[in-house]
């Protein structure tokens, strides 16, 4: 009865299947959410514009990206958005105290402040300028930092020696979902930051971390970027800076820790929004009515 096609890279397949199984008349739903770069790959940007124009209905997942695909890709009507943000009735661990003295540095104190950066070390999550800023902030912060054996793993750990926070950096493998649930569940604060010059998507900024770590209940400093800021400053998440300058990260995280409000009430906020706002229910009624507009037309 309808067709939904998630992601741009499914198209041409969804629609060759479409003509080949006889279902030229069913309705069919485009449901982005990524960004293609424009300019970047002609073919492909050819091809989204087309299902944006030709689909009964198009979806983003941000207000600004949907926007900006009605101008680049001239349609009609603006795509509906709707946020990638978890259920409220999504499942979370305990906070494990056990769990959280067994990934924390072996000779970190009790009173040590634990960071979990939930994203694999790269250079496009900025973690060699998170590292540096981990010298200019209070010394019981304690970075947990997810990374895979390669060439910019060995980048880090030359940085966090030559700034002398070796001692402060726990290397980890990647985890299953679940897993990263629970260690976070162990963090008292975290970061959100992209290279956006590799991507206009990252400058936008996608919020499957931002999700994850409202649900948790975890304040964090983040990029400051028009579409992040808005949302961390609006729902009171935590801080924002230039993620690119070492300086102004660990005055993020400084005043995180240290500003007016305790870090305690800043958890209890981040959690509060999640319930009240930033949850998948909130923006769910969008989806069902892009379902009944599809079959309608």
């Amino acid at each position: 009865d309808l067709l939904y096609v998630f992601d741009s890279w499914t198209v041409p397949y969804a629609i060759i299947g479409r003509y080949l199984a006889g279902n030229r008349k069913t309705p069919w739903i485009y449901h982005t959410i990524d960004w293609l770069e424009p300019g970047r790959y002609p073919l492909r940007s050819m091809i989204e514009k087309w299902a944006c124009r030709y689909a009964a209905v198009a979806i983003n997942t941000d207000r600004t990206r949907a926007r900006l695909q009605q101008t680049l890709y001239k349609l009609p009507e603006m795509p509906t958005w709707v946020p990638n943000y978890l259920s409220i009735n999504e499942k979370i661990p305990e906070r494990d105290e056990t769990l959280r003295k067994s990934i924390m540095p072996s000779d970190a104190s009790q009173n040590s402040i634990l960071l979990v950066h939930p994203t694999i070390a790269s250079p496009a999550r900025l973690v060699v300028e998170l590292i540096k800023a981990l010298s200019m902030v209070d010394k019981r912060v304690v970075l947990f930092q997810i990374a895979v054996d390669n060439e910019y793993k060995r980048i880090c750990q030359d940085i966090a020696e030559k700034c002398g926070v070796a001692g402060r950096i726990v290397f980890h493998q990647p985890v299953s979902y679940w897993k990263l649930m629970q260690i976070l569940k162990c963090a008292d604060i975290s970061a959100i930051f992209h290279d956006h010059r590799s991507s206009s998507g990252y400058f936008l900024c996608n919020a499957d971390r931002l999700s994850l770590l409202c649900t948790c209940g975890v304040p964090f400093v983040a990029s400051n970027y028009p579409n992040m800021e808005a949302i961390v400053y609006r729902y009171g998440l935590g801080e924002c800076c230039d993620p690119y300058s070492p300086e102004s990260i660990a005055s993020a995280l400084n005043k995180l820790l240290h500003g007016d409000t305790s870090l305690e009430e800043r958890k209890k906020r981040v959690r509060i929004s999640f319930e009240e706002s930033l949850n998948f229910e909130k923006y769910g009624y969008l989806l069902l009515d892009t379902f009944e507009r599809a079959l309608n037309k």
